[in-house]
Order: C-alpha cells, then structure tokens, then sequence
C-alpha cells in the first residue's frame, strides 16, 4: 500500500512540476512564500460585504462570479479572445 501511495504522490509531482513553486528559491530571493496576509484581508473583505447589516450586500453566486472575473482579469486571461462563460459552483 506504501509504494502505491508513493508511486502516485511520485505521480502527481513530475505531472505538475511546472507549476509548483520552489519555495526554497522564493524565500532565497526575498519573495513571500506565504498567501496568508492576502486569505486574510480578502476573508476580511468577504465577511463585510456578505453580511446581513450591508445595504449592498453580496449573494453567494454573484460573489463567486465577481472573483472569477477578478482572477481571470489579473492573470490575463480574460480577453475577446477568451470571453467568461458563466458556470457557477453553486446550485441554488
């Protein structure tokens, strides 16, 4: 069971070797190893905007969408070239 547990984990780090990041360079360079300050001023954010005693609160959907439109445009992604669909994670 240990072998096929370590062949897969093996598996799984060479298929995705591009896109892990080597701390152990990052931290060398003067670059943030952690997102933790950023999970938690965007916690922050999320809390006060879905709450109940906002005027303009958030709905869960319309938040999930706004984030998939924040992330794709800041990562370059979202262009003519590739428009959003809408797909949403959540079932209302």
């Amino acid at each position: 069971m240990i072998r096929r547990i370590t062949k897969e984990l093996l598996g799984y780090l060479h298929y995705n070797r591009d896109s892990l990041p080597n701390y152990g360079q990052r931290y060398r360079t003067g670059k943030r190893i952690s997102s933790s300050f950023i999970e938690s001023a965007v916690n922050q954010l999320i809390d006060k905007r879905m709450s109940k005693s906002q005027q303009r609160r958030w709905d869960p959907e319309s938040a999930h969408l706004l984030l998939q439109v924040r992330v794709r445009t800041e990562s370059h992604y979202l262009s003519a070239k590739n428009p959003m669909k809408q797909t949403s994670v959540f079932s209302f």
